[in-house]
């Protein structure tokens, strides 16, 4: 089966009378690592 639609992260298939949504651990764009602390965080 060939991928309808393909991004980075998910791929959709189509069955016939269904669609199959085959999603991956690989990273998208959108997974971010924040390093620093937020300054006064939770203070007025």
């Amino acid at each position: 089966m060939k991928p309808i639609q393909s991004g980075k992260v998910r791929e959709l298939y189509d069955n016939g009378d269904t669609l199959i949504l085959v999603a991956t651990d690989r990273i998208s764009c959108f997974d971010v690592i924040l390093h620093n602390e937020v300054a006064k965080k939770g203070w007025f």
